[in-house]
Protein backbone atom coordinates (compact mmCIF):
# COMPACT_ATOMS: atom_id res chain seq x y z
CA UNK A 1 0.00 0.00 0.00
CA UNK A 2 1.32 3.34 -1.12
CA UNK A 3 -0.29 6.20 0.92
CA UNK A 4 0.27 9.17 -0.32
CA UNK A 5 -2.09 11.54 0.86
CA UNK A 6 -5.34 12.03 3.44
CA UNK A 7 -8.53 14.25 2.43
CA UNK A 8 -11.77 14.61 4.58
CA UNK A 9 -14.96 14.52 3.35
CA UNK A 10 -18.58 14.31 4.02
CA UNK A 11 -20.45 11.92 1.66
CA UNK A 12 -24.13 13.25 3.04
CA UNK A 13 -23.50 16.75 1.05
CA UNK A 14 -20.41 15.87 -0.88
CA UNK A 15 -17.69 18.12 0.78
CA UNK A 16 -14.27 17.74 -1.14
CA UNK A 17 -15.60 15.26 -3.23
CA UNK A 18 -14.49 16.57 -6.86
CA UNK A 19 -11.21 17.39 -5.19
CA UNK A 20 -10.54 13.82 -3.86
CA UNK A 21 -11.82 12.72 -7.23
CA UNK A 22 -9.56 14.93 -9.24
CA UNK A 23 -6.41 14.14 -6.59
CA UNK A 24 -7.34 10.65 -7.23
CA UNK A 25 -7.07 10.91 -10.78
CA UNK A 26 -4.02 12.76 -10.82
CA UNK A 27 -2.40 9.99 -8.64
CA UNK A 28 -3.56 7.39 -10.90
CA UNK A 29 -1.72 9.20 -14.03
CA UNK A 30 1.43 9.14 -12.16
CA UNK A 31 1.40 5.34 -11.09
CA UNK A 32 4.70 3.64 -12.63
CA UNK A 33 3.13 1.79 -14.95
CA UNK A 34 0.95 4.29 -16.43
CA UNK A 35 1.76 5.90 -20.06
CA UNK A 36 4.29 2.99 -20.81
CA UNK A 37 4.37 1.73 -24.67
CA UNK A 38 4.21 -2.12 -24.80
CA UNK A 39 5.54 -4.45 -27.02
CA UNK A 40 2.50 -5.76 -29.30
CA UNK A 41 3.04 -9.24 -28.49
CA UNK A 42 2.18 -7.87 -24.33
CA UNK A 43 -0.90 -5.80 -25.61
CA UNK A 44 -2.06 -9.11 -27.53
CA UNK A 45 -1.62 -11.80 -24.67
CA UNK A 46 -3.38 -8.94 -22.82
CA UNK A 47 -6.32 -8.64 -24.79
CA UNK A 48 -6.98 -12.35 -25.09
CA UNK A 49 -6.25 -13.12 -20.71
CA UNK A 50 -9.18 -10.21 -20.55
CA UNK A 51 -12.13 -11.81 -22.98
CA UNK A 52 -11.25 -15.59 -21.45
CA UNK A 53 -14.00 -16.21 -19.98
CA UNK A 54 -12.76 -18.51 -17.23
CA UNK A 55 -11.83 -17.59 -13.51
CA UNK A 56 -8.55 -19.10 -14.09
CA UNK A 57 -6.14 -21.02 -15.74
CA UNK A 58 -2.88 -22.97 -15.43
CA UNK A 59 0.83 -21.58 -15.68
CA UNK A 60 1.00 -23.83 -18.83
CA UNK A 61 -1.72 -22.60 -20.56
CA UNK A 62 -0.78 -19.16 -20.13
CA UNK A 63 2.46 -19.87 -21.47
CA UNK A 64 0.93 -21.45 -24.45
CA UNK A 65 -1.15 -18.49 -25.11
CA UNK A 66 2.04 -16.39 -25.06
CA UNK A 67 3.29 -18.28 -27.32
CA UNK A 68 0.57 -18.63 -29.66
CA UNK A 69 0.82 -14.38 -29.22
CA UNK A 70 4.49 -14.48 -30.28
CA UNK A 71 6.60 -15.08 -26.96
CA UNK A 72 10.14 -17.54 -27.98
CA UNK A 73 11.20 -17.45 -24.52
CA UNK A 74 9.07 -18.90 -21.11
CA UNK A 75 10.80 -16.03 -18.84
CA UNK A 76 9.44 -13.21 -21.08
CA UNK A 77 5.92 -14.78 -20.45
CA UNK A 78 6.70 -14.45 -16.44
CA UNK A 79 7.78 -10.69 -16.81
CA UNK A 80 4.40 -10.34 -18.85
CA UNK A 81 2.12 -12.20 -15.89
CA UNK A 82 4.37 -9.89 -13.07
CA UNK A 83 3.17 -7.01 -14.70
CA UNK A 84 -0.39 -7.71 -15.25
CA UNK A 85 -0.32 -8.81 -11.78
CA UNK A 86 1.24 -5.19 -10.32
CA UNK A 87 -1.51 -3.63 -13.17
CA UNK A 88 -3.96 -6.09 -10.92
CA UNK A 89 -5.43 -7.60 -14.51
CA UNK A 90 -4.99 -11.01 -13.28
CA UNK A 91 -2.80 -12.26 -10.45
CA UNK A 92 0.11 -14.59 -10.51
CA UNK A 93 2.65 -15.07 -7.26
CA UNK A 94 5.89 -16.02 -8.48
CA UNK A 95 7.56 -16.02 -5.25
CA UNK A 96 7.14 -19.54 -4.37
CA UNK A 97 7.41 -22.40 -7.41
CA UNK A 98 5.60 -24.98 -5.09
CA UNK A 99 2.96 -23.21 -3.91
CA UNK A 100 -0.65 -23.80 -5.74
CA UNK A 101 -0.39 -19.80 -6.44
CA UNK A 102 2.50 -20.04 -8.76
CA UNK A 103 1.04 -22.79 -11.06
CA UNK A 104 -2.18 -20.76 -11.71
CA UNK A 105 -2.97 -17.44 -13.09
CA UNK A 106 -5.97 -16.17 -11.80
CA UNK A 107 -8.02 -14.08 -14.63
CA UNK A 108 -10.73 -12.56 -12.50
CA UNK A 109 -9.24 -11.28 -9.25
CA UNK A 110 -12.74 -10.41 -8.39
CA UNK A 111 -13.19 -13.75 -8.63
CA UNK A 112 -10.74 -14.39 -5.77
CA UNK A 113 -12.04 -11.55 -3.82
CA UNK A 114 -15.43 -13.06 -3.76
CA UNK A 115 -14.33 -16.46 -2.91
CA UNK A 116 -13.08 -14.98 0.37
CA UNK A 117 -15.53 -12.71 1.22
CA UNK A 118 -17.30 -16.13 1.15
CA UNK A 119 -15.48 -17.29 4.16
CA UNK A 120 -15.44 -14.42 5.95
CA UNK A 121 -19.30 -13.95 5.49
CA UNK A 122 -20.58 -17.20 6.04
CA UNK A 123 -22.55 -17.35 9.22
CA UNK A 124 -20.78 -20.10 11.21
CA UNK A 125 -17.32 -18.81 10.78
CA UNK A 126 -18.77 -15.52 12.05
CA UNK A 127 -20.45 -17.31 14.82
CA UNK A 128 -17.41 -19.40 15.36
CA UNK A 129 -15.20 -15.70 15.63
CA UNK A 130 -13.19 -16.80 12.61
CA UNK A 131 -12.63 -20.15 13.36
CA UNK A 132 -13.01 -22.70 10.17
CA UNK A 133 -12.05 -25.92 9.75
CA UNK A 134 -11.07 -27.48 5.74
CA UNK A 135 -14.54 -29.13 6.08
CA UNK A 136 -16.24 -26.06 5.91
CA UNK A 137 -14.04 -24.47 3.02
CA UNK A 138 -15.65 -27.54 1.20
CA UNK A 139 -18.90 -26.77 1.93
CA UNK A 140 -18.41 -22.88 1.52
CA UNK A 141 -16.91 -23.51 -1.53
CA UNK A 142 -19.23 -26.28 -3.31
CA UNK A 143 -19.98 -24.81 -6.48
CA UNK A 144 -18.34 -25.51 -9.85
CA UNK A 145 -16.43 -22.58 -9.79
CA UNK A 146 -13.93 -23.23 -6.88
CA UNK A 147 -13.49 -27.21 -7.84
CA UNK A 148 -10.07 -27.92 -7.80
CA UNK A 149 -9.04 -24.63 -6.91
CA UNK A 150 -9.77 -24.85 -2.65
CA UNK A 151 -6.03 -25.43 -1.76
CA UNK A 152 -5.49 -22.62 -4.33
CA UNK A 153 -8.32 -20.09 -2.65
CA UNK A 154 -7.15 -21.04 0.81
CA UNK A 155 -3.31 -19.94 0.19
CA UNK A 156 -4.48 -16.57 -1.61
CA UNK A 157 -5.93 -16.18 1.84
CA UNK A 158 -3.07 -16.47 3.69
CA UNK A 159 -1.45 -14.51 1.03
CA UNK A 160 -3.37 -11.29 2.00
CA UNK A 161 -2.89 -11.81 5.73
CA UNK A 162 -6.94 -12.82 5.88
CA UNK A 163 -6.24 -16.24 7.73
CA UNK A 164 -3.41 -18.26 9.53
CA UNK A 165 -3.97 -22.31 10.24
CA UNK A 166 -3.62 -23.07 14.10
CA UNK A 167 -0.37 -24.43 14.93
CA UNK A 168 -1.65 -27.22 17.39
CA UNK A 169 -4.75 -27.55 14.96
CA UNK A 170 -4.04 -29.15 11.43
CA UNK A 171 -6.36 -28.10 8.97
CA UNK A 172 -7.78 -25.24 11.44
CA UNK A 173 -8.00 -21.57 10.52
CA UNK A 174 -8.39 -18.37 12.21
CA UNK A 175 -10.07 -15.20 10.56
CA UNK A 176 -8.62 -12.39 12.70
CA UNK A 177 -10.84 -9.86 11.73
CA UNK A 178 -13.44 -12.40 12.96
CA UNK A 179 -12.48 -12.72 16.41
CA UNK A 180 -14.35 -11.90 19.52
CA UNK A 181 -14.26 -8.07 20.34
CA UNK A 182 -13.55 -8.85 24.01
CA UNK A 183 -10.28 -9.51 25.50
CA UNK A 184 -10.24 -12.39 27.31
CA UNK A 185 -8.65 -12.84 31.17
CA UNK A 186 -5.38 -13.77 32.09
CA UNK A 187 -2.78 -13.19 33.97
CA UNK A 188 -0.37 -10.59 34.29
CA UNK A 189 3.04 -9.80 36.20
CA UNK A 190 3.28 -6.45 36.37
CA UNK A 191 6.81 -5.93 38.05
CA UNK A 192 9.54 -4.65 35.81
CA UNK A 193 7.49 -4.50 32.36
CA UNK A 194 9.17 -3.57 29.44
CA UNK A 195 6.93 -1.38 27.91
CA UNK A 196 7.17 0.12 24.16
CA UNK A 197 4.17 2.48 22.13
CA UNK A 198 3.57 3.31 18.42
CA UNK A 199 1.63 6.25 18.06
CA UNK A 200 0.13 7.28 14.60
CA UNK A 201 -0.77 10.59 12.60
CA UNK A 202 -2.67 8.03 10.61
CA UNK A 203 -3.11 4.41 11.53
CA UNK A 204 -4.11 2.09 8.95
CA UNK A 205 -6.80 -0.48 9.65
CA UNK A 206 -5.82 -4.01 10.95
CA UNK A 207 -2.42 -3.58 12.00
CA UNK A 208 -2.79 -6.12 14.57
CA UNK A 209 -4.44 -8.18 12.38
CA UNK A 210 -1.27 -8.45 10.30
CA UNK A 211 0.93 -8.78 12.86
CA UNK A 212 -1.83 -11.61 14.84
CA UNK A 213 -1.51 -13.64 11.43
CA UNK A 214 2.41 -12.81 11.02
CA UNK A 215 3.26 -14.24 14.28
CA UNK A 216 0.61 -16.82 14.40
CA UNK A 217 2.66 -19.63 15.35
CA UNK A 218 3.87 -17.99 18.86
CA UNK A 219 0.33 -16.90 20.14
CA UNK A 220 -0.33 -18.26 23.21
CA UNK A 221 -3.18 -20.67 23.52
CA UNK A 222 -6.29 -18.78 23.52
CA UNK A 223 -5.12 -15.23 24.35
CA UNK A 224 -5.88 -13.46 21.16
CA UNK A 225 -8.57 -11.07 20.17
CA UNK A 226 -9.70 -8.59 17.41
CA UNK A 227 -6.93 -5.71 18.87
CA UNK A 228 -4.98 -7.70 20.81
CA UNK A 229 -2.60 -10.82 21.77
CA UNK A 230 -0.20 -12.69 24.03
CA UNK A 231 3.15 -13.80 22.57
CA UNK A 232 5.45 -16.14 24.01
CA UNK A 233 8.33 -18.07 22.13
CA UNK A 234 9.62 -21.36 23.62
CA UNK A 235 13.13 -19.90 23.19
CA UNK A 236 12.51 -17.42 25.50
CA UNK A 237 11.02 -19.23 28.65
CA UNK A 238 9.22 -17.25 31.20
CA UNK A 239 8.38 -14.45 28.81
CA UNK A 240 5.81 -12.78 27.54
CA UNK A 241 4.70 -9.95 25.18
CA UNK A 242 0.99 -8.34 25.09
CA UNK A 243 0.08 -6.50 21.88
CA UNK A 244 -3.21 -4.64 22.04
CA UNK A 245 -4.40 -1.90 19.36
CA UNK A 246 -6.75 0.76 20.26
CA UNK A 247 -7.63 2.31 17.32
CA UNK A 248 -9.56 4.77 18.82
CA UNK A 249 -6.41 6.68 20.24
CA UNK A 250 -4.33 5.48 17.11
CA UNK A 251 -1.66 3.66 19.43
CA UNK A 252 -0.16 0.24 19.94
CA UNK A 253 0.96 -0.71 22.96
CA UNK A 254 3.27 -3.38 23.82
CA UNK A 255 4.33 -4.85 27.34
CA UNK A 256 6.86 -7.65 28.04
CA UNK A 257 7.35 -9.13 31.03
CA UNK A 258 9.63 -12.15 32.32
CA UNK A 259 13.27 -13.19 31.49
CA UNK A 260 14.25 -13.03 28.19
CA UNK A 261 12.03 -8.99 27.87
CA UNK A 262 14.75 -7.31 25.54
CA UNK A 263 14.92 -10.42 22.94
CA UNK A 264 10.98 -11.43 22.61
CA UNK A 265 10.66 -7.27 22.46
CA UNK A 266 13.05 -7.12 19.41
CA UNK A 267 11.13 -9.75 17.67
CA UNK A 268 7.76 -8.06 18.21
CA UNK A 269 9.27 -4.66 16.95
CA UNK A 270 10.89 -6.28 14.01
CA UNK A 271 7.33 -7.58 12.65
CA UNK A 272 5.47 -4.66 13.50
CA UNK A 273 8.37 -2.59 11.90
CA UNK A 274 7.91 -5.11 8.45
CA UNK A 275 4.49 -4.42 8.60
CA UNK A 276 4.61 -0.87 8.95
CA UNK A 277 7.49 -0.71 5.60
CA UNK A 278 4.82 -2.14 3.47
CA UNK A 279 2.86 0.86 4.12
CA UNK A 280 5.79 3.12 2.05
CA UNK A 281 3.93 6.15 2.88
CA UNK A 282 3.80 5.33 6.76
CA UNK A 283 7.09 5.84 7.48
CA UNK A 284 6.96 9.61 8.79
CA UNK A 285 3.12 9.47 10.04
CA UNK A 286 4.24 7.44 13.26
CA UNK A 287 6.71 7.54 16.26
CA UNK A 288 7.92 4.83 18.46
CA UNK A 289 7.95 6.22 21.99
CA UNK A 290 10.64 3.73 24.43
CA UNK A 291 9.79 4.22 28.19
CA UNK A 292 12.12 6.32 31.09
CA UNK A 293 14.03 4.00 32.98
CA UNK A 294 14.71 6.69 35.51
CA UNK A 295 14.33 5.50 39.31
CA UNK A 296 10.71 7.08 39.23
CA UNK A 297 9.46 5.58 36.13
CA UNK A 298 11.90 2.29 36.01
CA UNK A 299 9.19 -0.68 36.23
CA UNK A 300 5.76 1.72 36.34
CA UNK A 301 3.01 1.03 34.09
CA UNK A 302 2.90 4.82 33.15
CA UNK A 303 6.25 5.70 32.71
CA UNK A 304 7.66 8.99 31.05
CA UNK A 305 8.13 8.41 27.13
CA UNK A 306 10.54 9.58 24.58
CA UNK A 307 10.36 9.34 20.95
CA UNK A 308 13.08 7.14 19.45
CA UNK A 309 14.02 8.95 16.36
CA UNK A 310 14.62 12.27 18.91
CA UNK A 311 16.88 9.92 20.88
CA UNK A 312 18.84 8.93 17.99
CA UNK A 313 18.78 12.56 16.99
CA UNK A 314 20.09 13.60 20.06
CA UNK A 315 22.75 10.18 20.72
CA UNK A 316 24.24 11.60 17.10
CA UNK A 317 24.55 15.12 18.32
CA UNK A 318 26.43 14.35 21.35
CA UNK A 319 23.66 14.79 23.40
CA UNK A 320 24.06 11.80 26.21
CA UNK A 321 21.24 12.43 28.53
CA UNK A 322 17.94 13.71 28.40
CA UNK A 323 15.53 14.72 31.27
CA UNK A 324 12.39 12.71 32.47
CA UNK A 325 9.15 14.87 32.59
CA UNK A 326 7.86 13.45 35.53
CA UNK A 327 11.25 13.08 37.61
CA UNK A 328 13.37 15.33 35.93
CA UNK A 329 16.23 13.49 36.57
CA UNK A 330 18.61 13.08 33.76
CA UNK A 331 18.59 9.83 32.13
CA UNK A 332 21.52 8.53 29.93
CA UNK A 333 20.20 7.99 26.33
CA UNK A 334 21.72 5.23 25.40
CA UNK A 335 20.58 3.28 28.01
CA UNK A 336 17.10 4.39 26.80
CA UNK A 337 17.75 2.52 23.21
CA UNK A 338 19.65 -0.40 24.93
CA UNK A 339 16.31 -0.97 26.79
CA UNK A 340 14.89 -2.00 23.45
CA UNK A 341 18.05 -3.65 21.59
CA UNK A 342 17.65 -0.80 19.02
CA UNK A 343 21.64 -0.19 19.12
CA UNK A 344 22.29 -1.33 16.21
CA UNK A 345 21.04 1.34 14.68
CA UNK A 346 23.67 3.35 16.05
CA UNK A 347 26.18 0.86 14.61
CA UNK A 348 26.91 2.74 11.63
CA UNK A 349 27.22 6.21 13.80
CA UNK A 350 30.29 3.97 15.87
CA UNK A 351 31.53 3.11 12.79
CA UNK A 352 32.12 6.28 11.30
CA UNK A 353 32.87 7.80 14.86
CA UNK A 354 36.06 5.28 15.43
CA UNK A 355 37.66 6.03 11.90
CA UNK A 356 37.32 10.02 12.63
CA UNK A 357 39.18 8.70 16.18
CA UNK A 358 41.85 6.88 14.13
CA UNK A 359 42.10 9.84 12.14
CA UNK A 360 42.74 12.02 15.11
CA UNK A 361 45.19 9.68 17.60
CA UNK A 362 46.67 12.48 19.72
CA UNK A 363 43.05 13.17 20.79
CA UNK A 364 43.65 9.78 22.84
CA UNK A 365 46.89 9.92 25.13
CA UNK A 366 45.69 10.00 28.30
CA UNK A 367 42.95 9.61 31.28
CA UNK A 368 41.48 10.48 34.35
CA UNK A 369 39.09 7.83 34.94
CA UNK A 370 36.26 8.13 37.76
CA UNK A 371 34.36 5.36 38.58
CA UNK A 372 31.45 5.37 40.15
CA UNK A 373 31.69 6.85 43.69
CA UNK A 374 33.92 9.75 42.31
CA UNK A 375 36.62 7.65 42.89
CA UNK A 376 40.33 8.55 41.25
CA UNK A 377 43.02 7.31 39.82
CA UNK A 378 45.39 9.77 37.47
CA UNK A 379 47.99 8.84 34.30
CA UNK A 380 50.12 10.41 32.54
CA UNK A 381 49.56 14.10 31.41
CA UNK A 382 45.78 13.94 31.26
CA UNK A 383 43.95 15.64 28.45
CA UNK A 384 41.21 12.93 28.20
CA UNK A 385 38.39 12.27 30.62
CA UNK A 386 36.45 9.39 30.98
CA UNK A 387 33.31 9.51 33.97
CA UNK A 388 31.59 6.94 34.86
CA UNK A 389 29.26 7.59 37.49
CA UNK A 390 26.38 5.43 37.96
CA UNK A 391 27.53 3.07 35.13
CA UNK A 392 26.92 6.02 32.55
CA UNK A 393 30.31 7.29 31.11
CA UNK A 394 31.64 10.32 28.65
CA UNK A 395 34.92 10.41 27.12
CA UNK A 396 35.59 14.16 26.38
CA UNK A 397 38.37 14.97 24.35
CA UNK A 398 39.16 18.68 23.59
CA UNK A 399 35.53 19.98 22.61
CA UNK A 400 34.69 16.35 21.26
CA UNK A 401 32.29 13.94 23.54
CA UNK A 402 31.50 10.40 23.07
CA UNK A 403 29.08 8.23 25.87
CA UNK A 404 29.71 5.02 26.66
CA UNK A 405 28.68 2.61 29.35
CA UNK A 406 30.28 1.47 32.64
CA UNK A 407 31.29 -2.55 31.90
CA UNK A 408 34.34 -2.51 34.37
CA UNK A 409 36.87 -1.15 32.39
CA UNK A 410 40.08 0.09 34.48
CA UNK A 411 42.20 1.41 31.84
CA UNK A 412 41.74 3.61 28.65
CA UNK A 413 44.38 2.24 26.79
CA UNK A 414 41.58 0.17 24.59
CA UNK A 415 40.18 1.18 21.34
CA UNK A 416 36.74 2.27 20.64
CA UNK A 417 36.03 -1.24 18.97
CA UNK A 418 37.55 -3.05 21.76
CA UNK A 419 36.30 -1.44 24.32
CA UNK A 420 32.35 -2.06 22.52
CA UNK A 421 33.01 -5.37 21.82
CA UNK A 422 33.68 -6.05 25.20
CA UNK A 423 30.62 -4.26 26.17
CA UNK A 424 28.91 -6.22 24.19
CA UNK A 425 30.53 -9.60 25.50
CA UNK A 426 29.72 -9.04 29.21
CA UNK A 427 25.83 -7.86 28.36
CA UNK A 428 25.28 -11.05 27.01
CA UNK A 429 27.48 -13.04 29.38
CA UNK A 430 26.16 -11.09 32.43
CA UNK A 431 22.36 -12.17 30.71
CA UNK A 432 23.62 -15.83 30.54
CA UNK A 433 24.70 -15.78 33.58
CA UNK A 434 21.07 -15.31 35.27
CA UNK A 435 20.72 -19.09 33.45
CA UNK A 436 24.15 -20.89 34.40
CA UNK A 437 26.09 -20.91 37.13
CA UNK A 438 29.21 -18.84 36.10
CA UNK A 439 30.89 -20.57 39.42
CA UNK A 440 30.76 -24.04 37.88
CA UNK A 441 32.71 -25.50 35.34
CA UNK A 442 29.38 -27.01 33.58
CA UNK A 443 27.93 -23.79 33.94
CA UNK A 444 30.61 -22.22 32.06
CA UNK A 445 30.63 -24.11 29.66
CA UNK A 446 26.87 -23.81 29.05
CA UNK A 447 27.41 -19.80 29.39
CA UNK A 448 30.27 -20.29 26.80
CA UNK A 449 28.21 -22.36 23.90
CA UNK A 450 24.88 -20.40 24.23
CA UNK A 451 27.40 -16.95 23.88
CA UNK A 452 28.74 -18.58 20.96
CA UNK A 453 26.03 -19.31 18.94
CA UNK A 454 24.32 -15.50 19.76
CA UNK A 455 27.92 -14.48 18.05
CA UNK A 456 27.59 -16.67 15.09
CA UNK A 457 24.28 -15.32 14.28
CA UNK A 458 25.48 -11.76 14.35
CA UNK A 459 27.97 -10.68 11.62
CA UNK A 460 28.57 -7.10 13.29
CA UNK A 461 29.83 -8.21 16.58
CA UNK A 462 32.32 -10.20 14.76
CA UNK A 463 33.71 -7.68 12.78
CA UNK A 464 33.65 -5.76 15.86
CA UNK A 465 35.74 -8.74 17.65
CA UNK A 466 38.08 -8.69 15.10
CA UNK A 467 38.96 -5.25 14.84
CA UNK A 468 39.20 -5.50 18.32
CA UNK A 469 41.83 -8.55 18.04
CA UNK A 470 43.59 -6.71 16.02
CA UNK A 471 43.78 -3.23 17.63
CA UNK A 472 44.77 -4.81 20.84
CA UNK A 473 45.24 -8.61 22.63
CA UNK A 474 43.30 -11.07 23.43
CA UNK A 475 44.19 -10.41 27.13
CA UNK A 476 43.17 -7.01 26.70
CA UNK A 477 39.53 -7.91 25.35
CA UNK A 478 39.66 -10.52 28.15
CA UNK A 479 40.18 -8.14 30.77
CA UNK A 480 37.74 -5.75 29.61
CA UNK A 481 35.18 -8.12 29.16
CA UNK A 482 35.69 -8.93 33.27
CA UNK A 483 34.22 -12.01 33.67
CA UNK A 484 34.94 -15.83 34.81
CA UNK A 485 33.99 -17.04 30.90
CA UNK A 486 35.57 -14.37 29.10
CA UNK A 487 38.43 -16.36 28.39
CA UNK A 488 37.22 -19.52 27.67
CA UNK A 489 34.94 -17.68 24.95
CA UNK A 490 37.15 -15.55 23.56
CA UNK A 491 39.64 -18.60 23.01
CA UNK A 492 36.92 -19.96 21.38
CA UNK A 493 35.55 -17.22 19.15
CA UNK A 494 39.05 -16.25 18.06
CA UNK A 495 39.43 -19.48 16.55
CA UNK A 496 36.32 -19.69 14.06
CA UNK A 497 36.56 -15.94 13.48
CA UNK A 498 40.21 -16.64 12.06
CA UNK A 499 39.81 -20.71 11.26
Amino acid sequence: MNLKDVFATNLANNRNLEKILSEAQHQLSQLPHIGQTLPKTWVKVRHALENDPRNYISLNEYVQICEDNGFKERKNALQLSEYLHDLGICLHFQDDEMSPLYQTVILKPKWGTDAAYAVLDNPEVIRNFGRFSNKALAQIWSTDEYTGMHSGLLELMKKFQLCYEIPQYKGIYIAPQLLTENQPEYAWDESENLILRYTYDFMPKGLVRQFIVAMHESIEAQNVWRSGVIIHKREYANTRAEVIENYGKREIKIRVSGKNKRDLLTVVTHELDKIHNSYKRLADKYQKLIPCNCNTCKGSQNPHFYEFANLKRRYENRKYTVECDISYEDVNVLSLIDDIGERSMLYEWFEDEDKRLDRNPSNSTSVSIYVNQKQEQTMSNSETTLNFHDSVGQVVTGDQTIAGDNIGIQNNNYSANLSQAAKEIKELLDQLSEEYNPNTEKGQNLIKDEAVKVIKDNPKLQERILKALKEGSVTALEEAINHPVAKILISTTKGFLEG
